[in-house]
């Protein structure tokens, strides 16, 4: 395995009292922010298909059938969480929001595990932590939708993607976890794409069991549902009609790009660690000696960037949680280059 090594000008130095400050500065504002949103309710999206799931189920409709707006692998998840019966929905909020940010841990922790075997321990860690607190402290209008779904379906296809010894148990893993993004929310393809793209960051053989794993069961799933569950594609086509304004009925558009730009602006002021991502990609690309690596390095974040936003483009309502993997990847990136600039002797494999 080859890699490209990060160069360190000088070893990393003992703690200072101001640095042990600021750490616990921080961690107190991690603690103060993860209890708020854990005291934060749904948002009335999530709540809606909550009640639709239950009120079908009272009325002897199964999940499998019930219309919600939401794809069935949506659906079967949030039955999956929701399984209180309560009618008091302040409760039924908590328990929902505690039952996912252990989801979300666990998730992390996954992350944590398969980053180790391509990356040092300190890295992981930055990383995974990042990641998770993104998606545990992500606004209200994000959390839970769809699109956040996705985000977190992606970490899973990255952390089980490259955790397994053997390239193409990984591959596979990754495989099914990039299907589950895009089974969550159709539109949220670039997505999945995006997991492929970390992955063969760190493993390029890896990526390329993941890709054919992908192709070959996102046809199964298609040709399932298609055959099992025609409805679901006939409510997809027609909630797709009632967007006019996609690009898909119209093509590229000047006007959809400063709605895009505009939206992502009000997704930064939602999640300030967004402003960072630019500098963050900067700061690792920096670090890499070879100038030929260093520009596939600015590719590789061009085109991250792009496909996170792609989704949001796509769909050309750009409502808030249509950006809801752009906070995820910025943390991730600033997760790496916060741990790179403390750490000694880190490492960005350019593996096979």
């Amino acid at each position: 395995m080859s890699t490209l090594e990060i160069d360190h000008a000088a070893p990393p130095r003992k703690a200072r009292p101001a640095g042990l400050i600021a750490a616990g500065a921080a961690g107190v504002v991690v603690l103060v922010a993860v209890v708020l949103t854990a005291l934060a309710s749904l948002n009335g999206d999530v709540t809606y298909a909550l009640g639709g799931l239950e009120t079908a189920g009272l009325g002897g409709v199964s999940v499998w059938d019930v219309f919600v707006a939401r794809p069935l692998a949506y659906r079967l998840l949030m039955n999956v969480l929701d399984f209180t019966n309560s009618h008091d929905m302040a409760f039924t909020h908590r328990l929902i929001r505690a039952e996912t940010d252990l989801l979300v841990a666990a998730v992390g922790v996954l992350l944590f595990v398969g980053l180790r075997r391509h990356l040092d321990k300190r890295a992981a860690a930055g990383i995974a932590f990042a990641t998770g607190l993104a998606l545990v402290v992500a606004p209200p209008w994000h959390f839970l939708e769809p699109d956040w779904m996705a985000a977190l379906a992606a970490v899973v296809a990255v952390g089980a993607g490259l955790a397994p010894r053997r390239d193409w148990l990984g591959g596979l893993l990754g495989g099914a976890g990039a299907v589950l993004v895009i089974a969550v929310k159709l539109a949220t393809v670039p997505i999945a794409l995006l997991a492929l793209l970390a992955i063969a960051v760190l493993s390029r053989r890896r990526a390329g069991w993941a890709t054919a794993a992908t192709a070959v069961l996102a046809v199964v799933w298609y040709l399932t549902t298609k055959h099992f569950l025609p409805w679901e594609w006939i409510w997809l086509k027609d909630q797709a009609d009632l967007v006019a304004d996609s690009p898909i009925h119209h093509g590229l558009r000047w006007r959809d790009f400063q709605e895009l730009w505009r939206g992502l602006g009000d997704a930064t002021v939602l999640s300030p660690v967004i402003a960072v991502a630019p500098a963050a990609f900067a700061a690792l690309i920096r670090r890499v000696p070879d100038v030929r690596m260093r520009w596939l390095g600015v590719a590789v974040a061009v085109v991250a960037a792009g496909l996170s936003v792609a989704s949001a483009y796509g769909q050309a309502e750009f409502y808030m949680y249509h950006y809801a993997i752009v906070p995820v990847l910025a943390a991730a990136v600033w997760g790496r280059r916060s741990r790179s600039a403390q750490g000694h002797g880190c490492r960005w494999p350019a593996s096979p």
